[in-house]
Formats: C-alpha cells, sequence, structure tokens
C-alpha cells in the first residue's frame, strides 16, 4: 500500500506546480478508495454499475491481503468463529486462493502510477 500511494502521490505532484493544488487532489482519489474497497461498504450494496472501480484502486487488494492473513484459517477456536471469519472474508470477496494475484495487481498498480508520472513529467520538461 505504501508503494501505491506513493506511485499515486507522485503522479499527482507531476501534473501541478503547486504542492498546496496536489492537496485537492486527495479526497476525490481516497474517499473513493475507502468507500469501494470493501472496507466500510460492502462490495453487494454499491450499484453493479460502479462496482468496476473498486479494481483500479490498491486499498481494495490491501484490504483483502489485510483480511485473508488476519482471518483465514485463524478463527477455529472460537465457537462459530470459523463462519463468522468466513462470512468477513466473503463480504469484501477476498479469496485466500487468490492471495498472488492481489500482489500482483498491487505490483501493476505500482508500476501503472509511476509510468504515467513519468510520461507527464517527460511531457511537461518539453515545454519548461
Amino acid at each position: 500500500v505504501a508503494m501505491c500511494s506513493t506511485a499515486l502521490g507522485i503522479m499527482i505532484g507531476s501534473t501541478v506546480n503547486d504542492p498546496s493544488v496536489a492537496f485537492e487532489f486527495l479526497p476525490p482519489l481516497f474517499v473513493p478508495q475507502i468507500l469501494f474497497a470493501g472496507f466500510f461498504v460492502r462490495p453487494e450494496l454499491i450499484p453493479v454499475w460502479l462496482r468496476w472501480i473498486r479494481y483500479i484502486f490498491a486499498l481494495t487488494y490491501t484490504v483483502r491481503i489485510l483480511l485473508i492473513q488476519e482471518f483465514d484459517g485463524s478463527c477455529e477456536d472460537t465457537p462459530n468463529g470459523k463462519n463468522a471469519c468466513q462470512q468477513l472474508l466473503d463480504d469484501v470477496e477476498a479469496d485466500p486462493d487468490e492471495m498472488l494475484w492481489y500482489w500482483f495487481m498491487l505490483l501493476v498498480l505500482f508500476v501503472a502510477f509511476r509510468l504515467v508520472a513519468l510520461t507527464i513529467l517527460q511531457r511537461r520538461a518539453l515545454f519548461f
């Protein structure tokens, strides 16, 4: 998450001249991540035509990775714990078998944000 967030920050910073302007881009970028990642709102409560957006946010994959690490196979000791943990993983659509896919997508997002920032900086350098 830190690397993807840093790459996103660099991408935003490369588009503006003033750092205070970059701060104005943060809420429109991070609030949807919180809403669509399944952290506060379950994915099935999001309208179908908006659900695809969660796949372009790093927080979606990060939440899934963290929940799998924390709750997959660790709740068997408590009564009804296994069902509660599985329900939590199902609510955010986190599949333990797809853990490598989630890590790969974080890497893809990191590289994509960095490449976009590099492209923006190269184009801006031509006009400097």
